[in-house]
């Protein structure tokens, strides 16, 4: 049996992907949440128009609380229109379960040494939220394997506020916004007088999510949109229309919630190495090795690792050449299933959004599992040439910019 046939065999390859009937799909997910109709995807409002108007020398406190880390810094703009981002401090995210009080403590004690150097604050908080016209949001669900009940429900801005007056008494307002959100609004603050036809912020990293820029005409389920155009946070991990192999299936099972977020456990960094590890477990199992194999979890670093010839843990459990090859093979093909997935999604968002232009489609990319996974880029944008070829459109991946996640931080702060 080929490495191919097995996938295909465990429904796991790219070609149990339908493209076309995906995109279609996809699409009417995402009218369903404009309009508010029952969907997964939420389609979140974000109250944010792509590009705030700048200004200059005020200065913000920045936060940024993503999977693994928390960080803060103070930034502005200078006289150039360049951000800069000082005194910028990292921590641990707070991954344990602890009350509400106890979380939005820790996080206004991060704020404390920036409390007197800057004035209101522009936080991307890196999880499901409603928003609401006050650029605040209520914290729907947790993602990423974290998991703490106590917040669900909380108002992440005023709660933040409330507890940091406990330390520093001083007014200041609060802008909420998602990492995807942040990443496209920083990206285009570098790209501030170029035209685009489609922008897209991409995160593809320990989680996956897109946004986009939509007519706020468009979104028949908001009320109270203020500006003719706004950020839509489309949540894409929760999509939920694509057919799951077999070893997708285990993974999701054996996470926190296995209802929640299946594109994400279908392709991203922190999932990744889970699928790859039931997918060598079970091509050992089958026969498919012909020589002893000890598979042991691994991380997914170690994927790109073994892919570029490095002798670490993952090339040590196959003592044969020709068995680290049929490995080889069997990453590579779901790197590449991941890449069809997210190729499907930026493009099916791409063209709902689209202004009708010979404009390219902006995507403004971030995120370690992007920068970082051996072969993944290079498979990204052979689907994507594919796919928006079909629709004789052009698109430019946005890869450059300074802690795009801060600078879109504090350009959304002027939202306020």
């Amino acid at each position: 049996m080929t490495t191919k046939e097995f996938m295909i065999n465990h429904k796991q390859h790219s070609d149990c992907i339908d493209a076309d009937q995906q995109f279609a799909i996809f699409q009417q997910e995402m009218e369903n949440g404009l309009k508010g109709e029952t969907s997964s995807l939420p389609m979140i409002p974000t109250y944010l128009e792509p590009s705030s108007q700048m200004r200059i020398n005020e200065k913000k406190i920045l936060l940024d609380a993503g999977g693994t880390n928390f960080r803060s810094a103070v930034g502005w703009f200078d006289e150039q229109g360049q951000a800069e981002i000082r005194h910028l401090s990292k921590s641990g995210m707070l991954t344990e379960r602890v009350s509400k009080d106890a979380f939005y403590d820790y996080i206004a004690k991060q704020i404390v040494p920036l409390a007197e150097e800057g004035g209101d604050i522009g936080y991307c908080f890196s999880y499901n939220v409603a928003m609401d016209n006050t650029i605040d949001g209520t914290l729907v669900a947790m993602s990423k394997e974290l998991d703490n009940e106590a917040l669900i429900g909380t108002k992440v801005g005023a709660e933040t506020l409330n507890a940091l007056k406990k330390y520093n008494d001083t007014p200041r307002k609060i802008c909420i916004l998602n990492d995807t959100v942040a990443t496209l609004m920083g990206g285009m603050a570098y790209h501030i007088d170029e035209n685009y036809s489609s922008k897209l912020g991409f995160i593809f990293g320990t989680g996956t999510n897109i946004c986009y820029v939509e007519k706020t005409s468009k979104i028949q389920k908001l009320s109270d949109g203020k500006t003719e155009e706004m950020i839509i946070n489309c949540e894409t991990a929760n999509y939920n229309k694509l057919p799951q192999g077999d070893f997708d299936k285990i993974v999701m099972a054996n996470t926190a919630d296995p209802t929640r977020s299946p594109l994400e456990k279908m392709t991203s960094g922190k999932y990744l190495s889970d699928l790859a590890f039931e997918v060598l477990f079970a091509a050992s199992r089958e026969g498919l090795f012909t020589g002893v194999t000890n598979i042991q979890p691994f991380e997914t670093r170690d994927i790109s690792d073994f892919l570029m010839d490095n002798n670490n843990k993952l090339y040590r459990m196959f003592k044969k050449t020709a068995d680290r090859t049929i490995a080889k093979e069997l990453l590579n093909i779901i790197i590449d299933r991941s890449a069809k997935i997210s190729a499907i999604s930026l493009a099916a968002i791409a063209m709902y959004g689209h202004d009708g232009s010979e404009n390219p489609v902006a995507i403004v990319c971030e995120g370690t599992t992007f920068h970082r996974l051996t072969g993944y880029k290079a498979k990204l944008c052979a689907y994507l040439d594919e796919i928006f070829g079909k629709h004789n459109v052009s698109y430019k991946l946005i890869q450059d910019g300074q802690e795009l996640n801060l600078v879109g931080s504090l350009l959304a702060t002027f939202s306020l």
